[in-house]
């Protein structure tokens, strides 16, 4: 609490002191040093609205796709740091938002990345869910030749999502092979 309103013109600077815009003093150097700045994504895990999924092994026979939901709610998602693995290529990863959903699938459990907090996810993730209508393509990644892999620097980072709105990534295997995939992501819910 400040008794007095100092003003730049009077004030004698003190080393970890800073004023603003207001005339108003702050301490940006405290007894555990610089002043800590701290991004979205780990604010969101230490609040405990952090969370992973991570899927268990798929198996996808040739020329089939499969597809993962994720269902927002009333809660704005920022998905990121999706990664899939395959034992097969050529395979594609489409990402899609407002598909028309038939059948959700498996209901998946998100993993809280705050071991302590342990709140469950708002947004409801689905694997094997029916799909009749892809809607529209927010993405397109391939998996070509021994790359079998792609992650969220393959899929354009980020992404802010739509309140109440239904996602889903096709997996496709383009492949003459059956293949067995793995696939994940990390998303964090914000008020």
């Amino acid at each position: 609490m400040q008794t007095t309103t100092p003003k730049l013109s009077n004030m004698a600077p003190l080393t970890g002191r800073m004023v603003n815009e207001e005339d108003e003093i702050h301490n940006i150097v405290d007894d555990y040093g610089p002043l800590k700045v701290v991004g979205i994504e780990h604010t969101a895990v230490h609040d405990g609205k952090s969370f992973t999924y991570a899927g268990a092994a798929n198996a996808i026979p040739a020329g089939a796709s499969v597809y993962f939901l994720g269902r927002t709610g009333d809660v704005t998602a920022h998905l990121f740091e999706f990664f899939i693995k395959s034992d097969q290529a050529p395979m594609t990863v489409q990402f899609f938002e407002g598909a028309t959903v038939t059948a959700p699938g498996t209901e998946q459990t998100p993993l809280n990345r705050n071991r302590q907090l342990m709140t469950p996810s708002t947004m409801g993730v689905f694997a094997g869910s029916t799909v009749s209508a892809d809607g529209t393509e927010l993405i397109l990644a391939r998996i070509l030749g021994d790359q079998k892999t792609v992650t969220s620097t393959n899929l354009g980072g980020e992404w802010l999502l739509k309140k109440n709105t239904d996602y889903v990534f096709k997996i496709t295997n383009n492949s003459n092979q059956n293949a067995n995939i793995a696939a994940g992501f990390n998303c964090l819910e914000a008020d």
